[in-house]
């Protein structure tokens, strides 16, 4: 909140963080000057200028495009998932700095992180997110082509990208070649295999499939980290273990809990993984099937 002071004509904003208390006084003429100068810039705003905006990106020519893009003094209003589905949109690597960009990808890399903002400004929610907490890419539909891996300076942040729609365009810098990538996916495309135990069509008994959801489990206790599934609808008893067909421990003879690696030469890839030493195995498709869209990175 904030009030002026009518004997120095300055704005007093205070905000309150986590019991943290911070305060900062801001004139008026230092406030407004801020708002003229980005919002030609800002990505929903009705003055926005795409070649301002190119202008300033071009001003870190040297930094990822992953990066450049959330600089709210360069682009203001874009967060991580517009920056990941606009870079989607745009067919451009997370991992590509802006001078290797031409003049159209990084005007396509403005435009399709307005037209995504302005999407959710418009429909007050986000829109379809083709590979941001997604295994499969909803655009080339191929099951594990989505990576995700923290990369950039905003190391708090994850970034999904999809290996096939958003190819690097300088194979001396791709982190994986492309014919390790493409043996990846083929391994990784799901079978028709039939898998005892939870299955992709579960559903709520009493509210339906539309409202059922795979959650972890999150208290400390011994189950801590397992996935079940469960319904959204407010005060649904419903409840069932989504892992009965996972691996066991062959230490501690419990279920084994499904991951996913983060790491830069496997990331996207799932594996199960206990607290007991020694205890991993990489996720097969027979037993990620079941699980179906349900499963999301970020689960």
């Amino acid at each position: 909140f904030g009030a002026v002071n009518e004997q120095t004509s300055c704005v007093k904003f205070v905000m309150v963080c986590y019991d943290t208390t911070v305060n900062r006084s801001v004139t008026t003429r230092v406030a407004r000057s801020k708002q003229q100068r980005l919002q030609k810039l800002d990505v929903c705003s009705e003055f926005f200028n795409p070649s301002l905006v190119k202008e300033a990106l071009l001003q870190r020519s040297k930094c990822l495009i992953s990066d450049v893009v959330l600089d709210q003094n360069k682009f203001p209003g874009v967060g991580n998932i517009i920056k990941v589905e606009g870079l989607h949109m745009a067919k451009i690597h997370p991992k590509r700095t802006v001078q290797s960009l031409t003049d159209s990808e990084l005007a396509s890399v403005v435009l399709q992180c307005r037209r995504y903002a302005m999407g959710w400004l418009k429909n007050g929610r986000a829109p379809v997110k083709k590979v941001y907490n997604e295994t499969t890419c909803k655009t080339c539909h191929t099951f594990g082509s989505v990576r995700m891996v923290k990369i950039g300076n905003d190391l708090s942040r994850v970034t999904f990208w999809c290996d096939l729609c958003q190819p690097f365009s300088t194979p001396s810098q791709c982190p994986l070649p492309v014919s390790i990538q493409q043996q990846q996916r083929q391994q990784q495309e799901p079978k028709k295999t039939c898998v005892t135990g939870f299955s992709v069509k579960q559903k709520c008994p009493q509210h339906g499939s539309h409202f059922f959801c795979l959650r972890r489990v999150r208290h400390k206790e011994m189950n801590r980290n397992r996935i079940f599934g469960t319904c959204r609808q407010k005060g649904c008893p419903f409840f069932v273990w989504a892992d009965s067909h996972f691996p066991e421990c062959k230490t501690c003879r419990k279920k084994m809990i499904l991951r996913v690696s983060k790491k830069e030469q496997s990331s996207g890839r799932w594996f199960f993984s206990c607290s007991c030493p020694g205890t991993f195995a990489w996720a097969t498709n027979e037993q990620l099937a079941p699980l179906g869209s349900f499963l999301t990175p970020l689960l």
